[in-house]
């Protein structure tokens, strides 16, 4: 009979500590997920940026968007929603949309209307490849196109 008590007790406790662990588990993947939505939040989402450098190949495109402000402003989530870009002192206006990946690493930029032919290059699937508070820096997902993209934040 105590032989018995002391086996549904190790079980009972193996199983607490199972329960807790994954429990455990569970609050630190909610964290990090927590924390890159905060991150993305105070940093991106809402900021103006500016092209700082746009390379396809051996041509250097930055000039065309030196006049532009990009702003990704807030979705109906952190993974889309619009995003334009307002040519300084003037009332032109891009707009389009903006998409994200689950876990941060690629970035869709659409901006379609009116329809420019310099931002044709914009207008694709990047992946980040350098990520700090005040630039993004990306090239084409799922390509290795000698192409890249730096947006920096304005302060």
């Amino acid at each position: 009979m105590m032989l018995n008590s002391i086996y549904k007790a190790a079980i009972t406790g193996v199983f607490c500590i199972s329960l807790l662990s994954g429990c455990i588990t569970n609050l630190v993947i909610d964290q990090t997920e927590d924390y890159g939505n905060i991150l993305f939040n105070a940093y991106i989402i809402n900021q103006k940026f500016t092209v700082s450098k746009a390379i396809d190949g051996n041509a250097d495109l930055t000039s065309d968007y030196e006049d532009y402000s990009f702003i990704l402003k807030q979705g109906y989530d952190n993974f889309g929603g619009p995003m334009i870009a307002i040519k300084e002192n003037t009332t032109d206006t891009i707009s389009g949309t903006w998409l994200l990946n689950s876990d941060y690493s690629k970035l869709d930029i659409s901006l379609t209307t009116p329809y420019l032919p310099a931002f044709i290059f914009l207008n694709r699937s990047w992946r980040f490849t350098k990520k700090e508070f005040s630039e993004m820096q990306l090239a084409p997902w799922g390509s290795t196109d000698p192409k890249v993209l730096y947006m920096k934040r304005k302060l």
